[in-house]
Parts: C-alpha cells; structure tokens; sequence
C-alpha cells in the first residue's frame, strides 16, 4: 500500500469486467450449460471420494462441522491483529487505522451484497447435496454433531466472499508475496473446500463470491477512498492513543 496510489482504472477496468461477464456467461442459455455442468461435474468428483476411508470421511466431517463458523473469525482476527502489532508498513497507528476500515468497509457490504445477489440478480438456488442424487452425505455418514452439508440459498457462497474480501485487503496491505498474503489465500482455499466436497455449495457459488468481493474491495483500494479513510483515522488513533501507546515498541516501529 503507498500513499501515492489513488485512482487504479486497471483494477476498476479488471473487477468489473470479470464479475460482468460471469454474470453475463451465467443468464445465456448455452455458456450456463458449462457453469452447470462444471459445477455438478466438481462436485461428483470430491463428493464421490467421501467413502474412501473412515478416517477420510471423519476428516471432512471435521472440516465441516458449525463451529467452523467460529474458528474461521478467530483465525482472520487473529492474523490482522499481528499485522496490526508487528506488520512492517509504516507504523502501528496506520495499520490499525487500516485494519478498522476494512473491517467497517466489510461490514457494511454484507447487507448490500445479499441484496445484490438476491434482487438484482434474482439468482435463487439450493445446493448440490440437496438437489442431486446419488450423493455421499456426511450428516448420514457420521454421528457428530451438527455439521454444514446442505444449504436452501447457497448462491453465493457467504464464507469464500467474507474470506475472499479479507484475503484481498490483507494482500493490498502487505504485498502478495508476503507471509500474511500468502497465509490469507491458504485460508480461503481451505475454507472453501469442505463445502465442496459435502455439497453445501457449487463451484460458482464460490467463484462469483470471490468476484463480487474483488468488485466491491476495488471500490475502496482502487479509489481515493482508503486514502482518505485511513488517514483520518489514523490521525484520530494518534490522538487519542498516543499518550498511552508513544512508550510501547509497536508504535514506535516505522
């Protein structure tokens, strides 16, 4: 991130033109037979593999099981607040400014985003472990617990766009070849493949999630916005906390 950085019309150019022709590609007749038949195709093939072994099926049970829901918040809290502490960029007062717009800028957008998806869209649909047959279901297979294997509106994948958008600022921050961005894109990856395999979404409920999170986070990171976000709370932070914080080895990294 560089303060030099305001208006980036290829990032603008490049998230609206892959999100539009997704959606373009997905309402003609012929380009969603091959949405269609990668998604049920993907899902036959991980899906398929969930009896291999006990000890395979246990696996992604695990993976899938409702306090993933917990686990997945801890895991990004945790690594902003050690980019926040010990990051590299600037000092401690700026990454905590920009830690506290993003998430602000994120919250903001989940209403919006559904409303998007659900009204503008009107893209309605459940997922493959509730509308194909035969299926491996892991609720059926192994008796613990609650576990996250079928949805009634899976489109969009909530979890990869949430993860998505987190992963997207946390590589503007730090650059993608470093350890926070490289450990961002694994967290994605990762969360998105238990409901994969479990058939609690499609392939495209992920891949239009992560679109629509690219779209909106270029609406921040490609514009003045951040800019002028981030400093104004950064200036704030600086004055309400530097009486305390000016002592601490944290603030005082450059």
């Amino acid at each position: 991130m560089t303060e030099e950085r305001r208006w980036d019309q290829k990032m603008l150019m490049l998230s609206h033109g892959l999100l539009g022709l997704a959606i373009l590609s997905w309402f003609i007749p012929f380009t969603h037979q091959i949405w269609s038949w990668v998604d049920h195709n993907l899902f036959y093939t991980l899906n398929g593999t969930l009896d291999w072994h006990p000890t395979w099926t246990k696996f992604w049970a695990y993976a899938n099981h409702r306090m993933e829901r917990k686990w997945c918040p801890a895991v990004m809290g945790t690594t902003s607040v050690l980019w926040v502490l010990f990051g590299k960029q600037k000092n401690f007062f700026f990454r905590a400014a920009a830690m506290s717009f993003f998430w602000a800028y994120l919250e903001a957008w989940i209403p919006l985003m559904n409303g998007f998806v659900m009204k503008v869209l009107e893209i309605r649909r459940e997922s493959p472990s509730l509308v194909l047959e035969p299926v491996f279901r892991l609720s059926e297979m192994v008796e613990f617990g609650p576990i996250r294997d079928a949805s009634a509106i899976s489109f969009v994948s909530g979890h990869s766009y949430v993860m998505s958008f987190w992963a997207g600022f946390m590589i503007f921050c730090t650059g993608f070849r470093s350890g926070y961005g490289r450990f961002a894109l694994a967290v994605v990856t990762l969360n998105s493949l238990p409901r994969l395999f479990a058939g609690g979404h499609w392939l495209s409920d992920c891949l239009f999630a992560v679109l629509i999170a690219f779209m909106i986070l270029s609406w921040a990171i490609a514009t003045p916005l951040h800019l002028k976000a981030i400093g104004k709370l950064e200036r704030l932070f600086e004055r309400i906390c530097s009486p305390v914080t000016r002592r601490l080895p944290v603030a005082q990294k450059v």
